[in-house]
C-alpha cells in the first residue's frame, strides 16, 4: 500500500430480467477509478428443455484514463476494448 492517502471508488450495477421461466438476461457493469477502467458482463441464458442449457456471455473492459485517445464513454471506444470475449456454452443431459 502506498504511504499516502488515497480514495478508491468502485461502482457496480446489475440488472436481471426473466423473460419467462426458461429464458433470462443478466447485465453487470463495474467502474474502478484506481484501475481507470469500466467492465461489462452480459449474459443470456436459455433452457430449451429441462436438463439442457445454453449460455451466451459477452465480457469487455474499457479504459477511462483521461489521457487515452479512445476512452469510455466515447462511442469510438467500443471498437477498442482492453480485453473482451464472447463465450457460448451449451450443456446437454444424457438420460439412459
Amino acid at each position: 500500500m502506498p504511504s499516502e492517502r488515497f480514495t478508491a471508488t468502485l461502482i457496480t450495477g446489475r440488472i436481471e430480467y426473466a423473460f419467462n421461466t426458461r429464458t433470462s438476461f443478466l447485465g453487470f457493469v463495474q467502474y474502478n477509478n484506481e484501475d481507470q477502467r469500466v467492465d461489462f458482463n452480459l449474459r443470456f441464458h436459455w433452457i430449451p428443455k429441462i436438463g439442457d442449457d445454453l449460455f451466451i456471455v459477452w465480457n469487455s473492459g474499457y479504459t477511462t484514463d483521461p489521457t487515452a485517445p479512445h476512452r469510455f464513454p466515447s462511442f469510438h471506444t467500443l471498437g477498442r476494448p482492453l480485453n473482451g470475449a464472447v463465450v457460448v456454452k451449451a450443456a446437454h443431459r444424457f438420460a439412459l
